[in-house]
């Protein structure tokens, strides 16, 4: 099984482009029996009618993915939430190995976040990490180092991703960043 994060659900993006280049070689080296699942909700809703996942989806088949499951999942809005909500499905189809596909800068917080669903889970399931630099400034990559500090604190004070997932649910209502 692998797990593609979405990280933004413009299409016309260089990097996001760059990233669905980078995803798709990936699987296309895998057996035709991988499932794959597209992780990522609806994250800018007056400027996309689709989730973040959908959109993935769609770019990798455009880019010739040819394999026998591809599932979305489009209810998360936060990186805990993409990783939490993937695992749910890998444990339902039993998967022995699960290979997480994210931006390198968040690598760490979802190599954490993925060990802990394991254990919480109780799949014996090998994990396995491809991080993709997405060449972000220097000041963006600080203000993500402190999110993801945040949330792996909030595996352990709940209430931190709760307030954070509610911020940014906020901002997407506002903003529609």
């Amino acid at each position: 099984m692998l797990i593609v994060c979405g990280y933004g659900c413009d299409p016309q993006g260089k990097m996001i482009q760059k990233y669905m280049d980078f995803s798709a070689a990936l699987i296309k080296e895998m057996p035709f029996e991988t499932t794959v699942i597209t992780a990522g909700g609806y994250t800018q809703p007056k400027r996309f009618l689709i989730s973040e996942a959908q959109m993935m989806k769609g770019e990798l088949e455009r880019r010739g993915v040819r394999i026998q499951s591809m599932l979305v999942e489009e209810e998360s809005i936060t990186s805990p939430q993409n990783i939490e909500n993937a695992f749910k499905i890998a444990k339902e189809i039993s998967a022995d190995t699960v290979t997480v596909v994210c931006d390198s800068i968040r690598s760490f917080k979802v190599k954490v976040f993925a060990k802990r669903c394991l254990r919480q889970q109780k799949m014996a399931a090998e994990l396995k990490m491809e991080s993709f630099d997405f060449k972000r400034p220097r000041k963006e990559k600080m203000v993500q180092v402190i999110k993801s500090l945040v949330e792996i604190m909030g595996m352990w004070f709940p209430s931190i991703n709760r307030i954070a997932a509610s911020a940014r649910e906020k901002r997407i209502k506002e903003k529609d960043f």
